[in-house]
Formats: structure tokens, C-alpha cells, sequence
């Protein structure tokens, strides 16, 4: 079998991706137009002279050396169910090593496990339970355990934070069925909380419409508020700009704005995502003014009849933090959105195969110390000065990056412990908040749509081993049977439910690390406040 990997027109491009039911939006052409940091190019894999798959390549480059990290957010687009994955991978490293890549991160949508609303629901009523991997999913999926265990083998390494949220794109999403339901089957499997909320909105004369590229403006000052009251560093215009223009350039459905108002007042907003039969809630903004008309219930709901009508089969809300724990400062993200009835997903996750160490590392460096460096900028000198040494002290002198003549990597992939471990971008730093790794990737809200380059300083002195998921002071969740795996087999032992080999939290203790872009996102959060343990959150935004 001779499989190659080549660059694609944009035309065959999008003409394959038609064909898919399910593929993410950040793998088309367009989406590569809004990441100006990055360079992008279009690749098509090929079997017997056959297009057999796609992907969409970001690629970063080291200054002045002439080479880049190579990123596929949320793919490549490959039928990973019936390939051999080491088999379709080999070809895109070369290819990408042949660019001048120093390191390869992807991030297939392939589903690994599920939970159901019930299941979650039991579990979140559960002192007991303080993440959504201590609970047995409903089902595992085979496609996805077959995966994980070829990428491991294969020396990738999967980049995972104790948040749940991968280095660029969130591991764990929550997913709203659509197939065979009508709009009263939708509303009936909400919870009693969503339904009177969208009562409570069309009572009050809240009205949600579509807007256009002139409304952006108005969407984003609502953003910008939204930003302040809960702390993630907001997009300026200029990107929702480049967004709107470069997906609707590609398919004029592709992107859509809605606003909800009421007597004149913008309480709420929230960006629109089609690509095949998939629809995802991307960004959101809602006031601090006007909660009790419930502007965010109403455009959500308005949000699914849509993608309900426009023939889609899922409507995604993004990612959510897996934390269940009352104390948890998250539990209402996820306690929001398991209203809607829906599933809580976990995809494989995103995994680096690196092909120059010493580039790869000082890569991090040069990042980390960067955006370290922007942000210590705008706090109090003294307590700027303290972080600078306790950041420098951690990370150690600056590692110089190796020079352009550095020897090429072999074709060979690098051995599972030869790649380093996962380090972040760090967060916007506030007086008085926490800047561990897990509440940095909290800052980004839910729907993170960031191909920001992960990126920090020291290793953690774990590095290179596979873990269960599971700890074993964390049982799984006992209410729940067995979860089948894939169509028809059931999990033999708990190890197969926890999956023996797969994608770890990364063991860090680098207090600045977050998952990458968290604090630059802010995309698509729906939640501000933490609830009452045991209960939805009262507003939701």
C-alpha cells in the first residue's frame, strides 16, 4: 500500500470535506486566514493515486532559523476507524520535516468516550466525585482506543493538562445530539432550569435575530464586558473581523452572528459555526445587566432550532473542564450544559511527535519568556520583579536555540521518551488570583478555538510515561454498568473503561502553565458563576 501525502488546491480541498458528514471547521482553508501568526498549507493524502483524506496545516516559525512547529488543529481529516494511523502519519512527517518542522502536533475529533446526561448528573450529585474521569462513561469507542494505543506506540506524545484541556483544543467537549429529534424532543430533554429560562426570556420580550459584518462592533463591546467581569484576555475586533470575512468568503452559511435584545438593549451574543452536519457554538458575550431575562437560554435555544432546521445532526458547545467537585471554581460550566440534555465527549486528544529536541525546547523558551515578559509589563514593579525570579529561577538560563545547521532528524519517529513534556503559554496575571495550570486553563471559558502555540519553561520530573487515567484513590463512578465499547463490546475489566494506554494529564508543576491560548480566548463561555453544589447555575452567560 503506497500512501502519500501532497499539497491540495483549495477547490479538491473543500469539495472532499463536502463529502464528510463530520469534519472540524478548524480544518478548512478559511480558517487557516484567520491565525495571521501562523502560515498555512493545504494537504490531501493520497492511496493509488486516490484522495483518500485532508488536513490543514498551521505552521509557526522559530525567527530567523527558518523553522516551524507544525499544527493540525483538530485533525488531519482521515477515516481513522478503518486506516491504519502509522501507516497515514509516516507520509505527513516527512513531508512537514521536508518544510523545516522541528515538532508535529495533531488533534483528531475522534471520539474515545461518552457520558450521558444521567451519568453526569449522578455523578455531580456525588461528594464523592471530583472529576468526569472517575466516572464510568457510557460507552467507549473502539475507533478511538485503536488511536490512542497507534499513536503511543508509534513515539507521539499526547499533550494533556490536569484541566482536561490539550495544549491548544479542550479534550473534553459536550455535545447536543440532533439526529431523528424535532424541536419539542429537544426542549423536552432539557432540564426543568433551561426550559423555564426560555419561557422566562419569551415572556419578558427578549427577541434573538441574525446579524451582519456591521454588528460585529456591538458583539464585541458585549465580549469585551464579558472579558472583564471574568478575567480571560478578549480578542480584539480586528479577529471577529478576519473571521466573518475569511469563512464567509469560503461559504457565505458558514459563520453566523446572533444578538439577543431586549427594548433596545444588547444582552447577549454568541458566533455560529457550520461545517457538514455539524453545528458548534463558538464565541459568547452576554451583559452583566438584565440577567433575569435570561438572554443567554434564549440565544442557545434559538442556536439549536437552527442547526436543528439547516439539517445538522450535532450541535456542539465546545469544550468544558472535567472538575465535578462542589468546590470545583468550573462545576458550573458543565452543570450548565448538561442541562441541554446532552453528552459530555472526550476525543483522543492532541499528541506531539518531535523531530528536533533541542529546537523544540528552546522553542518553549523563546514563547514562554515572551508572553511572560508582555504580561509582567502591566503589573506593579514589585510584584513584576518577584515573579521574573521566581519564573527564572524554575526555568533555569535561557536556552540558545541550536543553529540552522543543526543535523536533520532522521525518518525514523522519535522514541516515546524522546519528546518533551507538555508546557503552556502562561495566563494573564491578576493580583490576588491563582496562577496554577488548572485555573489558567479555567480562564478560557468553554468553547476554545486556539491554535496559540503551547508553550513553557521546565520539565516536570515525570516526563515520558504512561499513566492510567484513573487514580487509584479515584474509583470509578459505581452507579453506572459497564460501558460498551464501540457498537457491540463490552469492557472486559476497568482498565479497558479507564484506558490502560492513552492521554495522560501531564504531571507538571510549572505554576504559570495554562493550556495554550486560554487566557487570549474567552471563546464561547457560558458560565460566570459557581453554583450552589447539586445545582444548575441560577444565570448563565
Amino acid at each position: 500500500m503506497s500512501i502519500s501525502v501532497a499539497p491540495l488546491d483549495p477547490g479538491p480541498y473543500l469539495d472532499f470535506l463536502a463529502q464528510r458528514e463530520r469534519a472540524s471547521f478548524l480544518q478548512t482553508p478559511a480558517w487557516a486566514e484567520v491565525k495571521p501568526d501562523w502560515r498555512g498549507q493545504r494537504l490531501g493524502w493520497y492511496e493509488a493515486g486516490r484522495l483518500v483524506g485532508v488536513g490543514s496545516v498551521l505552521l509557526r516559525p522559530i525567527p530567523k532559523l527558518g523553522r516551524s512547529l507544525a499544527y493540525l488543529p483538530e485533525g488531519p481529516v482521515l477515516d481513522w476507524d478503518a486506516i491504519d494511523p502509522a501507516a497515514y502519519l509516516r507520509p505527513l512527517v516527512r513531508h512537514l520535516r521536508d518544510l523545516g518542522a522541528f515538532a508535529v502536533r495533531i488533534g483528531p475529533t475522534v471520539v474515545r468516550r461518552r457520558w450521558l446526561a444521567p451519568t453526569i448528573k449522578a455523578a455531580l450529585a456525588d461528594d464523592t466525585v471530583e472529576s468526569l474521569s472517575q466516572v464510568r462513561p457510557d460507552q467507549v469507542e473502539a475507533a478511538g482506543e485503536r488511536l490512542v494505543a497507534s499513536l503511543a506506540e508509534s513515539g507521539w506524545r499526547c499533550q494533556l493538562t490536569e484541566s482536561g484541556f490539550a495544549a491548544g483544543q479542550p479534550a473534553f467537549n459536550f455535545q447536543l445530539p440532533l439526529a431523528g429529534r424535532d424541536e419539542a424532543d429537544l426542549l423536552a430533554g432539557m432540564n426543568q432550569l433551561w426550559r423555564r429560562n426560555i419561557k422566562k426570556a419569551d415572556q419578558a420580550g427578549l427577541t434573538v435575530r441574525t446579524g451582519q459584518s456591521a454588528d460585529l462592533a456591538d458583539f464585541h463591546r458585549l465580549y469585551l464586558e464579558t472579558a472583564a467581569r471574568d478575567g480571560f484576555r478578549p480578542r480584539p475586533l480586528t479577529y471577529f473581523e478576519t473571521m466573518w470575512r475569511a469563512l464567509r468568503a469560503e461559504d457565505p452559511d458558514r459563520i453566523r452572528l446572533y444578538l439577543a435584545e431586549h427594548e433596545g438593549d444588547l444582552v447577549a451574543g454568541a458566533t455560529w459555526v457550520k461545517l457538514g452536519r455539524q453545528v458548534w457554538y463558538s464565541y459568547g458575550a452576554s451583559a452583566t445587566a438584565k440577567r433575569q431575562v435570561r438572554g443567554s437560554n434564549a440565544i442557545q435555544w434559538r442556536m439549536m432550532r437552527d442547526a436543528l432546521a439547516a439539517g445538522a445532526t450535532v450541535y456542539d458547545l465546545r469544550g468544558i473542564t472535567p472538575g465535578l467537585g462542589a468546590d470545583d471554581p468550573e462545576v458550573g460550566l458543565i452543570q450548565f450544559k448538561v442541562g441541554t440534555g446532552g453528552q459530555a465527549v472526550e476525543y483522543v486528544g492532541e499528541w506531539d511527535l518531535v523531530l528536533n529536541r533541542p529546537l523544540y525546547r528552546a522553542f518553549q523558551l523563546y514563547v514562554d519568556r515572551a508572553a511572560l515578559a508582555a504580561r509582567l509589563r502591566g503589573l506593579p514593579a514589585a510584584l513584576g520583579r518577584s515573579l521574573r525570579r521566581s519564573h527564572l529561577a524554575r526555568s533555569g538560563p535561557p536556552v540558545q536555540p541550536a543553529p540552522a545547521s543543526h543535523p536533520a532528524p532522521s525518518d525514523r519517529p522519535a522514541p516515546a521518551d524522546a519528546v518533551p513534556p507538555d508546557s503552556s503559554q502562561s495566563v494573564a496575571v491578576r493580583s490576588g488570583q491563582s496562577l496554577s495550570a488548572r485555573r489558567s486553563a479555567r480562564l478560557a471559558g468553554d468553547g476554545r478555538t486556539e491554535e496559540s502555540v503551547p508553550l513553557l519553561g521546565s520539565e516536570p520530573e515525570e516526563t515520558g510515561k504512561r499513566v492510567r487515567r484513573t487514580a487509584p484513590d479515584a474509583p470509578l463512578h459505581p452507579s453506572q454498568p459497564p460501558a460498551p465499547v464501540g457498537p457491540s463490546q463490552p469492557v472486559e475489566s476497568q482498565a479497558e473503561a479507564d484506558g490502560e494506554v492513552g492521554c495522560a494529564p501531564v504531571q507538571g508543576s510549572e505554576p504559570l502553565a495554562g493550556a495554550v491560548g486560554a487566557a487570549e480566548a474567552g471563546a464561547g463561555r457560558t458560565d460566570e458563576s459557581t453554583p450552589a453544589p447539586g445545582s444548575a447555575p441560577e444565570e448563565v452567560v
